[in-house]
């Protein structure tokens, strides 16, 4: 997953992300 908008996007997104990353 790249990270460039990592400033726009919001928290809750890359939470989401990191969940779906472990799972």
């Amino acid at each position: 997953m790249a990270v460039e908008h990592d400033e726009q996007a919001p928290a809750q997104l890359q939470a989401l992300q990191s969940q779906v990353m472990e799972a």
